[in-house]
């Protein structure tokens, strides 16, 4: 599982924040794990 987390992590790079925050958004990165499950979109 921390593979996982490690490799999805490494995916949010970027200098301009609020494209990080919608990849972040759009990968449910904020959500409780009872609301979704967290996408790792690459």
């Amino acid at each position: 599982m921390l593979t996982r987390t490690h490799e999805f992590s490494a995916t949010i790079v970027s200098g301009d924040m609020d494209k990080m925050q919608a990849l972040l958004e759009q990968s449910n990165a904020f959500l409780e794990h009872t609301e979704g499950k967290l996408r790792i979109i690459g």
